[in-house]
C-alpha cells in the first residue's frame, strides 16, 4: 500500500504553478500552437473542434480543480512555521495514467493494421476515455452518495461537497462506470465517423482490459477493493487505519481496546454488539459484558449519522481516541475520496493520503450500553498494527485482465467477423469478474444476496450472449466485405 508518492508544491519559489498560474500559460500557450497546427491539416473539421473541446477541459482543470486538491505538505513548513501545500500524487492516480497510456498505445499499434491513424486513435481514445471517467466516477458517486458525498454537500457546502465528488486521483472510480460511459462516448464518435461499431468495440476490447490490469495496480497501491481473510501463502495485509483494517474492525474481525463488536443484524437500530471481550484487559477489568448493544462512546450517540452506519460511527470514534490521524475516507470498494465527517473525539486529521501512524500511551474509552451498562477504562493503546492477512484481490484482477487481454489478441487472427473480440470480452470479463466478487470483501451482497457488481456482470453476460447471436447472424446474412468493414 504507498496511497501518496509525492507532492507538487503549490509554488514555485513565489509563482503559484496552479489555478491561473504558471502551468494554466504554459498550456494556454501549447493550446494555441497545437490547435492552429491542428486548423492548417484539418480546417474548421469536427478533427479541430474536437481539440478545442478537449484542450478546454484540461485548462478548466487546471484553472478550477487542481488549486482544491492541493492539501498541507506533511513536515515541511516555511520560515513562519506554516505548512507548505502542494498536489498530492497518488499512486491510484498515476497508474491511471499509466493505463490510460497503455491502452491507447495498444490501441494505436492494432489501428494501424486496419489502416486508421494515430491522430484517429488520439481523438477516438478521448471520446472513449473522458466519457468513461465521467461514467465511473458518476457510478461511484450515485452508489456511495448517502455514506460519503451527501454528508459532506451538506455540512460543509456545495463548493467541498463538489470538490469532494471531482477528487479522482484517490479512487472512486468503478469499472463498470467506466465501460458505459466509455461505450456511450465510442458509439457517438462512432456515429460521427460513419465506422462500423462493433469493429470499433473489436479494436478496444484488449485495450480496455490492459488499461484495467495497471488500474487494479492502483487499486493494491491505495489499499482499496480488498479481499477476504485468508491464510494462503501469498496473502497481504494493510496498515492500521486502511480500508481493510477499518473494515475489519466494523465487521469483528479485529480486537480493539480489549473488546471485539460487529453490527447485530437483528437490532431494529443496528447498533454493534459486544461480542467479546478478551480476558485480562482494561475492558475486562471495567466490567464489561459480550452480548450487550453499544449506544453511546465517549459521548457521543451511535444513530445512522450521514448514511453511515452505527456501527462505522464507533469505529471512527475509537480509531480517532487513540490520536490516530488516519483520514475517514469511506471503508468499502474505491471510496478513496474524503466523504467523511469527522469524529467528535478527532483533534487533528491527516493529510489526505499520509500513512503515519502515532499512538498515544493510552486511551481513555466511555461506552454505554442499551441494557443499562456505564463502562469506563484507560488502557494501552491496544490497536493492532495490520489488518489480518486478506486475498489481495486487486493483483488477482489485474492478473485476470491481462490474461484475457492476452487470449484476445491470440484470437483475433481466428476471429470471422465484426463483433467477435467483443462478444468474447462480454462473456468472459463478466464471469470472472463474478467469480472475483465473491473472494472481495469490500462491498456487502445487497441485491438478493449480491454485490451491485455481481449484478451488472449477469446484465452484461446477457449481452454478450446476444451479441454471440449477432455475430452468427451475419455471418449468414451479411456479404464477407460488409462484415469486416
Amino acid at each position: 500500500m504507498w496511497r501518496t508518492l509525492f507532492y507538487i508544491p503549490e509554488r514555485v519559489g513565489s509563482v503559484p504553478l496552479f489555478g491561473l498560474g504558471l502551468l494554466f500559460w504554459l498550456w494556454i500557450a501549447w493550446t494555441g500552437l497545437s490547435l492552429i497546427w491542428t486548423l492548417r491539416r484539418h480546417g474548421w473539421t469536427g478533427e479541430f473542434w474536437n481539440a478545442v473541446v478537449v484542450h478546454g477541459i484540461v485548462a478548466v482543470v487546471i484553472a478550477f480543480l487542481l488549486p482544491r486538491l492541493c492539501v498541507d505538505i506533511p513536515g515541511v513548513y516555511d520560515a513562519a512555521g506554516r505548512p507548505l501545500r502542494g498536489l498530492p500524487v497518488r499512486g491510484y492516480g498515476t497508474m491511471l495514467l499509466v493505463a490510460v497510456l497503455a491502452s491507447v498505445g495498444l490501441a494505436i499499434l492494432r489501428a494501424k493494421k486496419r489502416g486508421f491513424s494515430a491522430e484517429w486513435v488520439a481523438n477516438l481514445a478521448l471520446w472513449c476515455i473522458i466519457p468513461g471517467i465521467i461514467g465511473a466516477r458518476l457510478f461511484h458517486v450515485i452508489e456511495y452518495w448517502p455514506v460519503h458525498y451527501g454528508p459532506v454537500w451538506r455540512t460543509q457546502g456545495p463548493v467541498a461537497g463538489l470538490t469532494a465528488v471531482l477528487n479522482v486521483t484517490q479512487g472512486g472510480l468503478v469499472v463498470y462506470g467506466s465501460l458505459l460511459g466509455g461505450l456511450a462516448g465510442i458509439a457517438f464518435y462512432a456515429w460521427q465517423q460513419k465506422v462500423r461499431l462493433l469493429a470499433i468495440f473489436d479494436l478496444l476490447a484488449p485495450c480496455f482490459l490492459l488499461g484495467l490490469a495497471f488500474g487494479r495496480i492502483g487499486c493494491f497501491l491505495n489499499g482499496c477493493c480488498f479481499g477476504g481473510v485468508c491464510e494462503l501463502p501469498w496473502s497481504v495485509q494493510f496498515p492500521a487505519g486502511s480500508f481493510a483494517f477499518l473494515n475489519q474492525v466494523e465487521h469483528g474481525q479485529l480486537t480493539l481496546y480489549g473488546i471485539r463488536f460487529h453490527e447485530d443484524p437483528r437490532d431494529p437500530d443496528r447498533l454493534p454488539i459486544i461480542v467479546e471481550v478478551v480476558p485480562g484487559s482494561a475492558a475486562s477489568r471495567a466490567g464489561v459484558k459480550p452480548g450487550q448493544h453499544i449506544a453511546v462512546v465517549n459521548g457521543r450517540q451511535l444513530t445512522s449519522h450521514g448514511g453511515q452506519s452505527p456501527t462505522a460511527v464507533l469505529v471512527e470514534e475509537l480509531v480517532a481516541a487513540s490520536g490516530n490521524p488516519v483520514l475517514i475516507e469511506g471503508g468499502r470498494g474505491c471510496v478513496c475520496t474524503a466523504g467523511g465527517v469527522a469524529p467528535s473525539s478527532v483533534q487533528h486529521r491527516a493529510v489526505s493520503g499520509h500513512s503515519s501512524w502515532t499512538n498515544t500511551d493510552s486511551v481513555f474509552v466511555h461506552i454505554q450500553t442499551r441494557e443499562g451498562g456505564d463502562y469506563a477504562w484507560e488502557s494501552r493503546n491496544e490497536i493492532p498494527s495490520h489488518s489480518r492477512f486478506v486475498h489481495p484481490s486487486q493483483l488477482y484482477s489485474a492478473f485476470n485482465a491481462l490474461i484475457l487481454c492476452l487470449f484476445l489478441l491470440a484470437y483475433e487472427p481466428f476471429a470471422r467477423s465484426d463483433g467477435e473480440l467483443w462478444a468474447w470480452f462480454l462473456t468472459l470479463y463478466p464471469m470472472t469478474r463474478f467469480i472475483l466478487e465473491i473472494i472481495r470483501a469490500d462491498e456487502p451482497g445487497s441485491y438478493w444476496g449480491l454485490t451491485i457488481a455481481q449484478v451488472v456482470s449477469i446484465l452484461l453476460f446477457a449481452l454478450g450472449i446476444l451479441t454471440w447471436l449477432y455475430v452468427f447472424w451475419q455471418r449468414r446474412h451479411l456479404p464477407p466485405a460488409e462484415q469486416t468493414n
